[in-house]
């Protein structure tokens, strides 16, 4: 075994792993996985690392953040880093494949000046932290110096039922898919209320051409005072 660089030439390969060994739970679109650990600025090459076996296959893989984008007005935290995904295939665990990329990742990550490290809550990430399901990473990060912080939680609907959707209401409120023109609400509205990561990603989401179809609004009075993102495959 032996370590490659992060190689968005590896795409179609990282992502069949991916859905090999997390499909089930959690499904990898090749779009999502480009977008997220290929094309967002805040990804650290060097931090990440593509583990292959004696034929180049991909046995595992570590993606690693650290902010970078100089580009934004909005500024995270410049000494704070970040594990978006780490994944070693079923057949070549407890071989030290993954404490072997965790620890590359980290001294990379220490070298840029970085002083805290998280599982997940990156930039364009896919979880908040170690997903509950696998307890077992759970406690090997733990092992490694981790501390577990706190539960956040996932909703699961089902929408293949013949019940009206029925949106909540309450005095003087409405809900509404945000409209383009009120790209700049939406900014300022987060900007006062979440500063910080919710922010970057909306103003990096309309500079990508974002039409404002993927948030939900709750106003009062004419004026943005809740917001829900939403995202499906387009």
């Amino acid at each position: 075994m032996y370590l490659e660089k992060w190689d968005e030439s590896r795409l179609d390969e990282l992502v069949d792993l991916w859905n090999k060994e997390l499909g089930e739970k959690f499904p990898m679109r090749k779009e999502l996985f480009r977008q997220n650990s290929f094309q967002d600025p805040n990804i650290s090459y060097s931090a990440s690392s593509i583990a292959v076996d004696s034929k180049g296959n991909i046995i595992g893989f570590l993606s690693a953040k650290h902010w970078q984008d100089k580009s934004s007005p909005v500024q995270l935290d410049r000494e704070t880093g970040w594990i978006q995904a780490i994944l070693v295939a079923s057949s070549y665990r407890n071989r030290g494949i993954g404490s072997q990329m965790l620890q590359k990742a980290e001294e990379k990550l220490q070298e840029k000046g970085i002083k805290r490290l998280f599982f997940g809550r990156d930039p364009w990430h896919y979880f908040p932290g170690i997903p509950a399901d696998y307890s077992e990473t759970e406690r090997w990060a733990c092992s490694k110096g981790y501390t577990f912080l706190g539960e956040d939680i996932d909703l699961k609907g089902d929408f293949n039922k013949e019940e009206p959707i029925l949106l909540p209401s309450a005095d003087g409120t409405t809900v509404e898919i945000l409209q383009e023109e009120e790209q700049d609400e939406l900014l300022a509205f987060l900007q006062r209320c979440f500063p910080g990561r919710w922010k970057y990603e909306a103003e990096q989401y309309f500079k990508k051409g974002g039409s404002g179809r993927e948030y939900v609004v709750l106003k009062k009075k004419g004026h943005i005072i809740g917001f829900c993102r939403i995202n499906d495959p387009d």
